[in-house]
């Protein structure tokens, strides 16, 4: 995908890697099934010499703000589908539809205006992760749920909600990121997070956290 020559991983230790864990809302909420995967994993992390800290991160309130006030991806979804919602508003899936209109109650002005400003939060984010080589959190605050679980619309956001929080912050912020798997009666994903262009150092981080857990 970046046009780039292919060159095997080069081997990276973990001890004196610098991983934050974030305080607040991305650990926040999360079910019976993902909170022990995800400590029993921080657990094998820190012994093996990884520096691990709390990190507060007040940005993530600027990003919560931008989605309260409509967010980005459901005005830009409007934009490119909003013919199509007036002509087959009854053939798309309700749970996909309300959310596409919510984003055309975004006007261009506002939409402007908060591209704007994430342009701000993500040089700022970078910034703040400077001194850091990861963030470690769980992928998602929730296992996947059944077509069942999620038949009622209002059950449906909530989890799609869940589900969606770690991984949107991770792209709305610009960075890079990596889910590996956790052992778990169901699958269970660690994401490791570093900033915009670290993807090959994360690549080697990443592979040593695997040799690390298959130890």
């Amino acid at each position: 995908m970046a046009g780039e020559e292919f060159a095997p991983l080069e081997p990276s230790a973990l001890a004196g890697v610098r991983f934050g864990l974030p305080e607040g809302l991305l650990l926040e909420r999360l079910d019976d099934i993902v909170a022990p995967a995800f400590e029993a994993a921080v657990a094998g992390l820190d012994a093996s010499g990884v520096r691990i800290s709390h990190e507060e991160l007040p940005l993530l309130d600027d990003w919560v703000a931008v989605n309260e006030r409509g967010g980005i991806i459901p005005a830009e979804a409007c934009a490119v589908h909003l013919d199509r919602l007036r002509r087959r508003a009854v053939d798309i899936d309700p749970n996909l539809r309300i959310r596409v209109e919510r984003g055309c109650a975004v006007s261009e002005a506002d939409l402007t205006e908060i591209l704007r400003e994430r342009r701000h939060h993500v040089a700022g984010m970078d910034a703040r992760l400077a001194g850091l080589d990861a963030l470690v959190m769980p992928t998602t605050a929730i296992v996947a749920p059944t077509i069942a679980e999620v038949a009622d619309p209002k059950v449906f956001a909530a989890r799609n909600a869940a589900l969606l929080r770690n991984t949107s912050m991770v792209n709305f912020f610009d960075l890079c990121a990596i889910s590996l798997p956790l052992p778990a009666s169901l699958p269970v994903g660690l994401m490791l997070v570093a900033r915009n262009g670290q993807d090959h150092r994360l690549l080697r981080i990443a592979d040593a956290v695997m040799r690390l857990f298959a130890a």
